[in-house]
């Protein structure tokens, strides 16, 4: 249950005056977290973390191809004999340019499409086949990070039990990085905190003592957004996610249930509307 736009913390500030939760409300609310982050990337037609990742897509007839958010690519092959075997590699100096198609800045991550350099390169433009094309890299809107000002280590690829050095530097919900492997973390509070290991496609590895603990951040309207969606689905809870609550106060009034019109403000420069 990694890539919480916000995490346990922020939301025992923002809705519960920084009141304790026990385990079963904390798992909860970790759930309330995750559904809301989703619900972000389903409303916003993209996603927002970092995501090592191989994919497909099939070629166009023309030199450039529209892609999902690419933060960086590691592989670019091409199978044009559609056997399933990806023979030939592109070189990023030569045959293709990573771009973000029709911003401002066409160098600036995430690229969202990838053209064909004609002119130095090896084709000129993505033969029209299924499945041609193979990226591997590193998916997603950002991969910004923060140093949580806690070191770690892990002696082995298997633990997932993390000891810190420093008292509540890090959060159950959040997504950390320890050199190049991403961590989750589940539960735990002061120095000690149960993780998954080598989340969102990285490999569990070996970290020598003491390596420096990174957290991601993430947009912060995306991160706005999410906890509103979150405080939401957790106030809704005790009603029992009734469409009418009655109020000896105010009488009887209807519970708004559509996207929050805050939620969508925030979100409107993130939507995607490009088909990808």
């Amino acid at each position: 249950m990694p890539n919480l736009y916000a995490d346990i913390t922020m939301f025992r500030a923002r809705f519960l005056n920084n009141q304790a939760l026990d385990a079963t409300d904390q798992t909860d609310v970790l759930r309330v977290l995750e559904a809301a982050s989703r619900r972000v990337d389903d409303h916003c037609r993209r996603t927002f973390y970092a995501e090592v990742a191989t994919r497909h897509f099939d070629g166009n007839g023309c030199s450039l191809l529209l892609l999902p958010d690419l933060l960086g690519a590691t592989s670019v092959k091409l199978d044009e004999d559609m056997d399933r075997t990806f023979e030939l590699t592109l070189a990023a100096a030569t045959d293709y340019f990573l771009l973000r198609h029709g911003y401002r800045d066409p160098d600036a991550l995430p690229a969202t499409a990838i053209r064909l350099d004609a002119w130095n390169g090896q084709r000129a433009v993505f033969q029209r086949t299924p499945r041609l094309l193979e990226i591997t890299g590193t998916w997603g809107y950002t991969e910004a990070v923060e140093d949580t000002g806690a070191q770690t280590d892990f002696g082995d690829a298997t633990g997932t039990s993390m000891l810190i050095n420093v008292n509540d530097a890090v959060a159950p919900g959040q997504t950390l990085r320890i050199q190049s492997e991403q961590l989750y973390v589940r539960s735990g509070s002061g120095a000690s905190f149960i993780v998954d290991r080598g989340v969102n496609g990285t490999t569990a590895t070996a970290h020598a003592s003491p390596t420096t603990l990174y957290r991601y951040t993430y947009v912060p309207e995306v991160r706005e957004a999410a906890l509103i969606i979150a405080g939401r689905l957790w106030a809704r809870r005790q009603t029992s996610y009734s469409n009418v609550i009655a109020n000896p106060v105010v009488g009887q009034f209807e519970v708004y249930k559509q996207v929050d019109p805050d939620v969508v403000e925030l979100l409107y420069p993130y939507v995607l509307r490009e088909a990808r």
